[in-house]
């Protein structure tokens, strides 16, 4: 109930009386769950069942959970799973404990070994996705726009896809737009199937600001969002966000009908997800007059088909490649680390730390400035140096 009506007030008929204990209890229980965003639920949920398992099989107690089965249950995920995954399990094992009024299990003991776990866990770790780069956008833009030079209706016409995954031209252009959108703005997976039509919203200098809906670290009326900037020439030469909404996916959409409805909920509830007006990425589907919008496995799939077509390795992208390649490139271009920060949308200072890539570029500087220093000294041998006193 809270996950379908956050950032709006309860519908009349979900309101509760003041003599309604039950109905109060009822809220109350589910309000303090929702204090985790639904993706976060499921994901402590399925660890949850894991230790509940572990716990059924070794004949330990689950709730509330004893230090020394926890120790033994975290060491033998360790053997299993990167180090960082024990450390969500860690987390949900906590929170479901608070859920239900218990105390934290994890002791000053447990801490140290998960943060020994931190330090030296590397059994089924996995090596980060790449991400997004400059060639990849060249390269996907280059490819659409040689087979689609403009938009035309009926190359894009619901129900006349062929089941050929090559020629699925809604599918890939619905790609595009989301992998431009993801990376020019650094949306998560979650966000990106979020977005409905009402969420671009231009401006009189011809930027947008796209609005994050439920945004991952944003509170109910903070308003979420970035900015995107215009370039000069059409799609074909400056591969933009901007330009590709105007000339290809915004057509599209209109020629269904798809779009801003008059009973858009943004101005009343500007964080929250607008019911009334379609969704950014439909579903696209002949038998439905109303498209659901794209899902978060989806978004994943998207990425790694453009991967495979543009001559990568599909296994090594996901939906976070936009994400990480958003401020690796923002990074390699010298933006101020604030200014990266709010566009993130992250709360602590060094996470935007763990998402950048260096550049190769950025990489030899180091070493080119030792090399240099080299080089001086060696020109500098033999000469006379006297200090003043």
């Amino acid at each position: 109930m809270w996950d379908e009506h956050r950032g709006k007030a309860l519908p009349e008929g979900e309101q509760v009386e003041v003599c309604d204990v039950e109905g109060l209890d009822a809220l109350a229980a589910s309000l303090t769950e929702a204090k985790w965003r639904f993706n976060t639920r499921t994901t402590y949920n399925r660890w949850f069942v894991c230790w509940r398992s572990f716990a059924k099989i070794s004949g330990c107690p689950v709730l509330p959970a004893k230090e020394v089965w926890l120790q033994r249950f975290f060491v033998f995920l360790m053997l299993h799973y990167a180090a960082g995954t024990v450390q969500i399990c860690a987390a949900a094992v906590a929170a479901i404990h608070a859920l239900n009024g218990m105390d934290n299990p994890l002791s000053g003991r447990l801490k140290l070994l998960l943060k020994a776990i931190q330090a030296v866990g590397i059994c089924g770790a996995k090596s980060k996705k790449l991400i997004v780069d400059a060639d990849f956008v060249v390269r996907m833009c280059a490819t659409f726009v040689e087979e689609y030079p403009v938009f035309d209706n009926s190359m894009f016409e619901i129900g006349k896809q062929t089941v050929m995954p090559w020629n699925r031209s809604i599918m890939w252009m619905r790609g595009v737009a989301i992998i431009l959108l993801g990376l020019e703005v650094g949306a998560r997976a979650s966000e990106i199937a979020n977005m409905t039509t009402c969420c671009w919203q231009a401006r009189s200098d011809g930027s947008v600001f796209v609005v994050i809906q439920l945004a991952k670290n944003g509170r109910n009326g903070e308003l979420a969002g970035a900015v995107l900037v215009p370039s000069s020439g059409g799609f074909a030469s400056n591969c933009s966000a901007i330009s590709f909404f105007a000339e290809y996916w915004f057509p599209f959409l209109d020629c269904y009908g798809w779009g801003v409805s008059e009973d858009c909920e943004s101005e009343q509830f500007r964080t929250c997800v607008c019911s009334a007006c379609s969704p950014m990425f439909p579903v696209c589907n002949i038998k439905t007059d109303w498209p659901k919008g794209v899902s978060r496995g989806e978004v994943t799939a998207t990425v790694k088909r453009w991967a495979a077509r543009v001559g990568r390795d599909a296994t090594k992208y996901s939906a976070i490649s936009f994400r990480r390649g958003s401020v690796s490139l923002a990074a390699a271009a010298k933006v101020d680390r604030n200014i990266r920060k709010k566009h993130g949308r992250w709360k602590a200072d060094s996470t935007q730390d763990i998402y950048t890539e260096i550049s190769s570029s950025e990489s030899q500087e180091f070493g080119l400035a030792l090399r240099k220093a080299v080089l001086q000294s060696k020109r500098s041998k033999g000469k006379k140096v006297e200090f003043q006193q």
